[in-house]
């Protein structure tokens, strides 16, 4: 739900407060193609999200033992022939038992709060590509956004003597 309302509440800014700014003549500043590419963003952006909270992380059971059971022992982290004391199934290496969903996990990560899920072996690269896709959408949509308020600060002459000196007089007035 926190992730739902920090990226719609974002994009929901976006779309209503910096659109009309690239479609009301501003293209000297930020081309029109831009609002394709933020719509494009979004799309993947819920998508990536979806994919990776949708699909399973892989669940060990004594039936998928021999799929999962791919790593080698340390016998320092890893024990061979250690059993899961909530299972009572054999604890592979690099797996670990998730209290939240009340299963064997292979290739444990961590349980992502974000996607309400655990990342292990079958869902991991689905997570890469979420914080990829999210990373990058940070950076783009942070350059356009400056963009945007440049020009309005070019448009609306914020950076002339007279207007900085009306900003100065201003703060040392208050």
């Amino acid at each position: 739900i926190v992730y739902i309302c920090v990226v719609y509440g974002s994009w929901f800014i976006i779309f209503t407060e910096a659109y009309p700014l690239i479609t009301n003549g501003r293209e000297r500043h930020v081309s029109a193609y831009h609002k394709q590419v933020g719509y494009i963003l979004f799309i993947a952006c819920i998508s990536s999200w979806l994919l990776s909270s949708c699909i399973s992380p892989g669940n060990v059971t004594n039936q998928t033992m021999q799929r999962y059971d791919n790593y080698p022992y340390d016998n320092l982290l890893f024990v061979e022939h250690k059993i899961c004391p909530t299972l009572n199934i054999r604890k592979i290496a690099r797996s670990k038992y998730d209290r939240y969903t009340h299963r064997h996990i292979p290739r444990f990560d961590h349980y992502c709060i974000w996607l309400k899920a655990p990342i292990g072996e079958e869902n991991y690269r689905f997570f890469v590509l979420f914080l990829m896709v999210h990373a990058f959408m940070c950076c783009y949509g942070s350059i356009i956004v400056g963009k945007l308020f440049w020009g309005e600060m070019l448009d609306s002459h914020l950076l002339t003597r007279t207007m900085v000196r009306k900003l100065i007089v201003m703060m040392y007035t208050m």
